[in-house]
């Protein structure tokens, strides 16, 4: 098992305008400084569970059907 299955850390933004419905959701991966946003806090949920219950088994996955609406890796 590698060490992303016992820790992983994220620095966690949302905003939402004052007619907005929804929190729009920033996630960045601390070590690799990866950026996702989601366009809800429930899709950033589902893939937040998703991540924690197979990072154990599989490495993180988006295969769940989650919309994830940019997936930035930083360049180096």
């Amino acid at each position: 098992m590698n060490d992303h299955a016992h820790y992983q850390s994220y620095l966690i933004r949302f905003q939402r305008g004052q007619e907005q419905r929804y929190w729009r959701v920033t996630l960045q991966e601390t070590r690799s400084a990866e950026v996702m946003h989601f366009a809800t806090e429930h899709e950033f949920m589902r893939y937040l569970v998703n991540v924690l219950q197979v990072s154990v088994t599989e490495g993180n996955s988006c295969d769940d059907g989650t919309n994830v609406l940019a997936h930035v890796h930083p360049e180096h």
